[in-house]
Parts: structure tokens; C-alpha cells; sequence
């Protein structure tokens, strides 16, 4: 499938998972696997951008929410601090109007 059959999902986006035992927990898209054509997913919590998740496309929903700055780090090649990662992904679960609006039915 590759990084280009990914289609909607970006380094940066913001996700919920649909299927697994993480069903409901908000990610954000830190890269991709592209031997297999998945998408690496962290939270700064348990899953560290140091350890992401290996997640299916096809189980995620976008939320329509973008963190440009874990965009610019993944693709500078920077340290993600996963205080930050956490804060983040809060920031946009408390306050919709950060990053954008929640779409679908994980909102």
C-alpha cells in the first residue's frame, strides 16, 4: 500500500481508534510503515513516539484535526517530548476550536 495509498492520513493528524482494545483513544499520526502500510500512532502516554503504535488505516477516523507541530519535528527529525505529544492531544479532546472541528461518530 505504501505512504501514498494512505491517502487522507497525515504525519501531524489527530485520530481515534476504531477497532482493537484501544477503541475511542485519540492518537496522533507520527509516521508510517510503509512495508506494510501502516500508520505509526502515539498518545505520550502509553504508546511514547519513541514506541508508536502499528495501527491499520482502515481502523482509524481522522478528526480532522492537524498538530502542525509534531509535523514539523517528525519531519525534522527532532525529539518528540511525549509531555508535550499528551498535551496536545488533550488540548484538542478539550478544546475543539485549537485544532479544528471532530468529525464522524467518535466525537
Amino acid at each position: 500500500m505504501g505512504v501514498m495509498g494512505l491517502g487522507r492520513l497525515k504525519i501531524g493528524q489527530v485520530v481515534i481508534s476504531k477497532q482493537g482494545k484501544d477503541t475511542g483513544k485519540w492518537y496522533v499520526v507520527v509516521g508510517y510503515d510503509e512495508r506494510s502500510g501502516f500508520v505509526l500512532v502515539a498518545d505520550g502516554k502509553k504508546r511514547t513516539s519513541a514506541n508508536p503504535k502499528r495501527k491499520n488505516p482502515k481502523h482509524l477516523q481522522p478528526t480532522g484535526m492537524f498538530i502542525k507541530e509534531v509535523a514539523e519535528m517528525v519531519e525534522g527529525r527532532k525529539c518528540l517530548a511525549d509531555n508535550q505529544l499528551l498535551s496536545l492531544i488533550e488540548s484538542c479532546r478539550n478544546e475543539e476550536t485549537t485544532c479544528g472541528k471532530v468529525t464522524g461518530s467518535y466525537a
